[in-house]
């Protein structure tokens, strides 16, 4: 047995349908004869006016809700240049309802022509103060955001900067106190002061390098051969490769040229590679695997090594943060992986991982076309 739903019949006619759609959709309709200078609202334009039902709106009247004078000027240059030159509009104004209420539209403008005469004019209109006072509410908040941001990156390297000058000066007053009193070195606080000197300038020039990563946002994105660009990083680190004995395979497509900022191409590679060979297995020499694929709008770098891997069941959710270390590593920093995260998707991509204790770790890096 057949359950196709059938609608029931109905007397509403064509108008009445029309009508129904304009009130749900709170989306108003008019028209305006030309020839007879007559301008005719639907129920629902006047409603968004606030005018009585008996109103009688004419062109002159129309305008004059436009109470902003940005919104009158475009409403009626926007008429004219439809009756002349036969153009649609389709504008988002400001008027001042009846009752004194600001209000912003949608007015959708279409000529008729017979001949070479605009006859008529219609169209609809819809009030859209609630979308478009969110819009004005979100473009402020995104503008104070910037402001904040901006203020908040000044604020950065000013006090990058400053600790740097400070610092340096503190171990150099260290430095120039032993050469001119050497029995300090004897004195048990003094090897504390250096090593807090140390970790000190540590720190500062950690926080500059991530201060330095907004820097680059500045530069124009420049399109590079990944491949080529890859094979230029691989080589400015053979001492490091040669010395762990190192294997490097570059599998990456040669045709494929992106755009991007090359200062974070590089720093983005630089530490992968480095990161590979810091965390090699102790019995084996590093190796690792460049590859590449195509996926939607991304190219996808495939970077993979056999190290030591990392227990993403315990950290998944704090590898790409700063400072979190997963070895022992005495020269362990915790920052090459969040400069990475950050650098990529300062360049629109993204990145992810795969990782196993004692099988190694692959990242995909993806780089937007």
């Amino acid at each position: 047995m057949k359950n196709d739903f059938i609608l029931p019949k109905t007397d509403i006619s064509h108008k009445d349908l029309f009508l129904f759609i304009q009130q749900a959709a709170t989306i108003g309709s008019w028209e305006y004869d030309i020839e007879n200078n007559n301008l005719t609202w639907s129920e629902v334009t006047k409603d968004i006016h606030e005018v009585e039902a008996d109103f009688v709106p004419n062109l002159e009247n129309a305008i004059e809700f436009y109470t902003e004078e940005d919104s009158k000027k475009r409403i009626t240059n926007a008429v004219n240049d439809a009756i002349i030159e036969n153009k649609n509009y389709d504008l988002e104004l400001e008027i001042t309802t009846k009752k004194g209420n600001k209000k912003w539209v949608r007015a959708i403008g279409y000529p008729v022509h017979s001949g070479n005469k605009c006859v008529k004019l219609y169209g609809l209109f819809q009030d859209i103060t609630p979308s478009k006072s969110l819009k004005i509410n979100i473009k402020s908040l995104l503008k104070i955001t910037t402001n904040q941001n901006k203020r908040l990156l000044n604020f950065a390297h000013i006090v990058s900067h400053n600790l740097r000058s400070h610092s340096t000066n503190f171990n150099m007053l260290l430095n120039l106190m032993k050469d001119e009193y050497p029995e300090i070195e004897k004195n048990e606080f003094y090897p504390m002061l250096t090593k807090a000197s140390a970790k000190l300038n540590e720190t500062i020039h950690n926080l500059n390098e991530v201060a330095q990563t907004d820097i680059h946002l500045k530069e124009n994105f420049v399109e590079i051969n990944v491949y080529e660009e890859i094979n230029k990083i691989v080589e400015s680190l053979s001492g490091k490769i040669k010395s762990s004995n190192a294997k490097i395979v570059n599998k990456v497509d040669r045709n494929i040229n992106i755009k991007t900022i090359p200062a974070y191409f590089e720093s983005i590679f630089l530490n992968l590679i480095s990161n590979s060979i810091k965390y090699k297995k102790d019995s084996k020499d590093p190796e690792i695997l460049i590859s590449s694929l195509l996926k939607d709008e991304f190219f996808i770098v495939k970077f993979k090594d056999k190290g030591k891997g990392i227990d993403l069941k315990l950290n998944k959710h704090k590898i790409f943060g700063m400072y979190n270390t997963f070895h022992e590593n005495k020269d362990s920093r915790g920052l090459g992986l969040f400069l990475i995260k950050n650098e990529i998707e300062a360049m629109q991509g993204k990145i992810t991982v795969k990782s196993k204790l004692d099988l190694g770790t692959t990242f995909y890096l993806h780089f937007k076309l």
